[in-house]
């Protein structure tokens, strides 16, 4: 996606990890060689600063968003998320190469839940990427953590 103006400035700017969280509604979870059936599922973008912005932005907030995508099926779901939700997308970056963070969540009926993540390329933001001078005209940045793969 090309921006046409990469100076918007926004009251709030989200710093944090976008992924797509896909969901599946389970009988059990499974444990150590169990088998457990999957009832339903879906699919959203989430993390929990992406999150926050959103509803910010649902609120009349105008907000923007740092994060890294890949240029992957959901990469273009997360992007079109936050677009749809009013969020300025001008500090987003993508990656030509890897993929997109995901989620894979397993809901009990208790709502108990296991949760795997894929970091993909939210790791790999490095502060060349950002645009410091819209960070110096926002009012507020909402960050939350990473989950950094250690290796």
């Amino acid at each position: 996606m090309s921006i046409l103006d990469n100076n918007i400035p926004v009251e709030v700017i989200g710093f944090g990890a976008l992924n797509l969280d896909k969901m599946y509604y389970v009988n059990d979870i499974a444990c150590h060689d169990e088998e457990s059936y999957i009832k339903d599922s879906d699919s959203n973008p989430g993390g929990s600063a992406a999150n926050t912005i959103m509803g910010l932005s649902r609120l009349g907030v105008s907000t923007s968003y740092i994060g890294k995508i890949a240029d992957d099926e959901e990469g273009e779901m997360i992007e079109w998320n936050l677009i749809s939700e009013g969020v300025f997308v001008n500090n987003l970056i993508e990656s030509e190469k890897g993929n997109s963070g995901k989620v894979m969540g397993f809901i009990d009926e208790n709502g108990q839940r296991a949760l795997y993540v894929d970091s993909g390329v939210n790791d790999e933001i490095t502060i060349d990427e950002i645009n410091i001078e819209n960070i110096k005209n926002t009012k507020i940045i909402h960050y939350s953590s990473f989950f950094w793969k250690l290796i």
